[in-house]
């Protein structure tokens, strides 16, 4: 059997067969949906004052706009910060992913 957490109401699903790998795959992460994911994680880890993504600040193709809308802002404590996991190249694709590990702050960089 194979078991997932569902986003519909936090259930737990069962399946009758047996994952082969991921059951969720996607090959792009990129300034639209990095935000938005780093924003779920967020709000699921909480304790956080505040999380903006910065995707709608501006108008889309501004420089203001290119220079932002890949980020999120999170705020703790009332310490406002950003950060980003969007690739940094122009099409997002990250190619093939084995495992992300979010425990690990080793790779993670901080923006601003």
């Amino acid at each position: 059997m194979f078991t997932y957490l569902s986003n519909i109401n936090g259930d737990v699903l069962t399946l009758a067969g047996e994952s082969k790998g991921s059951y969720f795959e996607n090959k792009k992460w990129d300034s639209y949906i990095s935000p938005a994911v780093l924003a779920q994680i967020a709000e699921r880890i909480g304790g956080f004052t505040y999380i903006h993504n910065c995707y709608y600040d501006y108008t889309k193709g501004s420089e203001a706009w290119q220079t932002t809308h890949y980020l999120l802002k999170y705020g703790i404590d009332g310490n406002i910060r950003e950060i980003s996991v969007c690739p940094a190249v122009s099409t997002g694709e990250t190619g093939t992913l084995t495992y992300i590990n979010f425990s690990s702050t080793s790779q993670m960089v901080r923006v601003g």
